[in-house]
């Protein structure tokens, strides 16, 4: 089963629907990782930092209660923001400086948790973090939201 770990960003996209002004490809990729969380074909992962980040009032109360709810599903997991979870993030923000990128510890501390449980992939709409895919790329895909797809059969029924 698949793993991907979403930033605020991309619970903030799903959340606020046709509201968030994302592009088709962006929405597409998006409504297919929701289909692999809805269809139990990924397991979410994310940090309790997300809790920090998403606001009462920054959604309308309908929002929110969905927001709230996300996180009863089985194949959600909220992960706490451990020592070593800070500590890797602290090394990913280093890496980052290395290059010259400044990167926020709230990004840094997602990154470390996709990290640290081994997610497939970490999905954000944060161009911070997408900078670091190139340096992270053998620990961790950073990219906008995807998800599998079904084949489709191209082959043409038999005539009978």
């Amino acid at each position: 089963m698949r793993s991907y770990c979403w930033d605020t960003t991309v619970l903030l996209a799903v959340l606020r629907g046709a509201d968030d002004n994302r592009t088709l490809a962006e929405v597409l990729g998006l409504r297919a990782a929701v289909d692999d969380v809805n269809s139990d074909r990924a397991i979410l992962v994310t940090s309790t930092l997300i809790f920090a980040e998403i606001l009462p009032g920054t959604l309308a109360p309908r929002e929110y209660e969905i927001f709230g709810r996300f996180f009863e599903r089985d194949n959600v997991e909220v992960h706490e923001v451990t020592a070593a979870i800070a500590r890797a993030a602290g090394r990913v923000r280093a890496r980052g400086l290395e290059r010259g990128w400044k990167l926020r510890a709230e990004d840094a501390i997602f990154i470390a948790t996709a990290l640290a449980i081994g997610c497939d992939e970490m999905h954000t709409f944060d161009t911070d973090q997408l900078r670091l895919a190139p340096m992270l790329r053998d620990d961790l895909v950073i990219c906008h939201p995807t998800g599998t797809q079904a084949s489709m059969d191209l082959d043409s029924p038999e005539q009978q």
